[in-house]
C-alpha cells in the first residue's frame, strides 16, 4: 500500500495496507498540509526489518496506538519497545473493543430500536472519548522532531476520527477530509477479503467506510459542538496546543 513521505515519494509496505501521510491536502486559505509530520496507518504488527528501517528513515519518532489493551495483548508490535521511538497507548474505546461494540449494540437497540451503524460509533467517540482524544492531541503536539504515526487496528475508524480532527484544525475543506477517509475502503479491501470469513456476520457491516459516514460525523460535530476548536477545548486541548498542532500541520506561507 502506498502513502507519501515528506518529499512526496511513495511509501510501499507489504505488511501495512492503510498507511498514508496527512500531507498535501489543500486548505481554505491556499496553503497545504505538510508532509512528514503526521502519518496514519493500520496497526504495524507484522513489520519486517526493511519496513522498520523505512519508518525510522522518515523518521518516525512517535507512535500513538489507539487500540484497546485487549487488542494490544493479542497483537503487540516492535515499535512499542524501540529506543528511537516514543510509544504511547491511548485507547479511544475502553479496555476491550469487543465489549465496547456489544455495549454499543445493546444501548442503541434499547434507545433506537435498531442496530447501530459505524457512524454511531464515531458519534459515540466524539461524545464519550473526549479525555482520550485530548491526550492524543497533547502527545501529537509535542516539540520533538520527526513524524508522528497514529494507528488503530485497521486504520480507518479511530484513526479516521483523529485524522479528521487534525485536518479540520488545519482548515482543510470537508470534501477533502471525506475523500481521505474513504481511501481506507479501497486500501483495506484486499485484506478484508482474506479475513471476512473470520468476522461474525453481524459485525461485517463495520468493515466499510462509505463517504456518508464521515459526512454525518462532521455534521454531528458542527451541530453539537460548533467548530473543531470548540470541540477540542471541550477535550482539554488549549488554544496554545491547537496553535502548535496547526504549526506542525501546515506549510509556511
Amino acid at each position: 500500500m502506498s502513502g507519501t513521505d515528506e518529499s512526496g515519494k511513495n511509501l510501499v509496505f507489504q505488511t501495512l495496507y492503510n498507511i498514508r501521510d496527512l500531507g498535501g491536502h489543500p486548505t481554505r486559505d491556499g496553503r497545504a498540509t505538510r508532509y512528514g509530520r503526521f502519518l496514519r496507518s493500520d496497526a504495524p504488527v507484522r513489520l519486517n526489518r526493511h519496513e522498520l528501517d523505512q519508518l525510522l528513515a522518515i523518521p518516525v519518532s512517535q507512535v500513538i496506538d489507539l487500540r484497546s489493551p485487549a487488542e494490544i495483548s493479542q497483537l503487540p508490535h516492535l515499535l512499542s519497545g524501540h529506543p528511537l521511538i516514543e510509544y504511547v497507548n491511548i485507547s479511544l474505546l475502553g479496555t476491550d473493543l469487543d465489549e465496547k461494540f456489544d455495549q454499543l449494540e445493546r444501548n442503541h437497540a434499547k434507545n433506537n430500536n435498531k442496530r447501530p451503524e459505524l457512524v454511531d460509533l464515531y458519534h459515540h467517540m466524539l461524545d464519550d472519548a473526549k479525555q482520550a482524544i485530548g491526550r492524543v492531541m497533547h502527545h501529537l503536539s509535542s516539540d520533538q522532531s520527526g513524524a508522528r504515526l497514529f494507528h488503530c487496528s485497521h486504520g480507518k475508524d479511530r484513526t479516521g476520527l483523529i485524522s479528521a480532527l487534525l485536518l479540520l484544525l488545519a482548515d482543510v475543506p470537508d470534501s477533502v477530509i471525506v475523500a481521505d477517509y474513504q481511501i481506507s475502503e479501497t486500501n483495506l479491501q484486499p485484506w478484508f477479503q482474506t479475513i471476512m470469513h473470520q468476522i461474525p456476520s453481524d459485525h461485517q457491516r463495520y468493515l466499510t467506510t462509505p463517504a456518508v459516514y464521515m459526512e454525518k460525523t462532521l455534521d454531528y460535530l458542527y451541530k453539537n459542538y460548533g467548530s473543531v476548536s470548540d470541540y477540542l477545548l471541550r477535550c482539554g486541548v488549549t488554544e496554545q496546543t491547537q496553535n502548535r498542532l496547526k504549526q506542525l500541520l501546515l506549510e509556511d506561507i
